[in-house]
């Protein structure tokens, strides 16, 4: 939580940064809103919350709507806490309520649709998300998120012309362009298109050749077919090092 669970002498300092400005009271109430969505973004953004930390979220979160009604950050952060407590209903609610002309807007409307299959209406949400990408074609992120709904859902050859578009649009930087390789590599090893699958690997390591999850995945795929086996013990000692769990 923001307040509550800080150390004793840091809990004045936050109660300061809310409310204070240069040791005056402050009497805006959007200011102050906006204050403690500053403080629960950090929380988001460093995973410093656990979940018996949400109803204290929640708690500040309301506070900030009561502050401010129209604080679509706080709808939006609310949204997310539901999400994670796998309370969809409740999530679709709060990012329902993010403004249309809100930065957020978008990523809610996405979210909604990605959520949709956890309510056993994976048609609901392959429908939303594809006239989102109508709305929004030329959205990477959509796309990739698209994609990845699709591999998720073992909808393997969708998945594969998502990821395909995508890798060659020329718009990808490598540090996003290994894990598109490696993820359309899986959905080609799972419609049993080997040879396409340790070509996207390789394609992969080549741009991160330490990826413990390439690595992992490229020579176990070997051992089972009983080749490569030195260089897959090899491949799965280093993915250990790098990532032992």
């Amino acid at each position: 939580n923001i307040i509550a669970r800080v150390k004793n002498q840091d809990k004045l300092k936050v109660i300061n940064y809310i409310f204070y400005d240069n040791e005056k009271l402050i009497d805006n109430k959007i200011t102050i809103s906006n204050k403690i969505i500053e403080l629960i973004r950090t929380s988001f953004s460093q995973n410093t919350f656990q979940i018996q930390n949400y109803d204290y979220l929640l708690f500040y979160l309301s506070l900030s709507t009561t502050l401010n009604n129209s604080n679509s950050d706080a709808f939006f952060y609310s949204a997310q806490v539901y999400e994670n407590l796998k309370n969809y209903k409740k999530a679709e609610y709060f990012y329902n309520r993010v403004s249309k002309n809100h930065s957020l807007y978008l990523e809610s409307r996405k979210k909604i649709a990605l959520n949709k299959r956890f309510q056993k209406s994976i048609n609901e949400s392959e429908e939303a998300l594809i006239e989102l990408i109508k709305e929004n074609p030329n959205n990477i992120n959509l796309l990739i998120d698209t994609a990845a709904f699709y591999r998720i859902t073992k909808q393997y050859n969708k998945a594969i012309s998502f990821y395909t578009n995508i890798i060659s649009s020329n718009e990808i930087e490598n540090d996003q362009l290994w894990g598109l390789l490696y993820f359309r590599g899986i959905c080609y090893e799972k419609i049993d298109q080997w040879d396409l699958a340790v070509n996207d690997f390789k394609s992969s390591l080549s741009i991160n050749p330490d990826s413990p999850q390439v690595l992992n995945y490229l020579a176990y795929g070997w051992l089972e077919r009983n080749i490569f086996l030195d260089q897959s013990l090899e491949m799965l000692q280093k993915a250990h090092e790098k990532y032992p769990e």
